[in-house]
């Protein structure tokens, strides 16, 4: 949870930081780590980044990342979907 968390706390920090921030995302995008936790992890990095790129001139690909955790998600799942919704 950790790279993630720190990816937000760049995001949090305004546009100045946002290329920080995906880099940070991405690597958590890119682990090889398997199983529910690591999916999590990468959920969350995907709506990350997603804020981070909607805001640099990428809001269809941004808009469409959001949407496809929507759609593959259980929506029980309530801190992901309130992240998916503000991003």
């Amino acid at each position: 949870m950790l790279p993630v968390l720190e990816a937000d706390a760049l995001r949090l920090q305004g546009p100045e930081q946002f290329s920080q921030a995906i880099d940070k995302f991405d690597a958590v995008l890119n682990s090889k780590s398997a199983g529910s936790a690591s999916d999590r992890l990468r959920n969350l990095a995907i709506i990350g980044k997603a804020h981070c790129t909607s805001q640099q001139d990428a809001l269809a690909s941004s808009v469409e990342a959001i949407e496809k955790i929507i759609d593959d998600n259980d929506v029980a799942d309530t801190e992901l979907f309130a992240r998916a919704y503000v991003a």
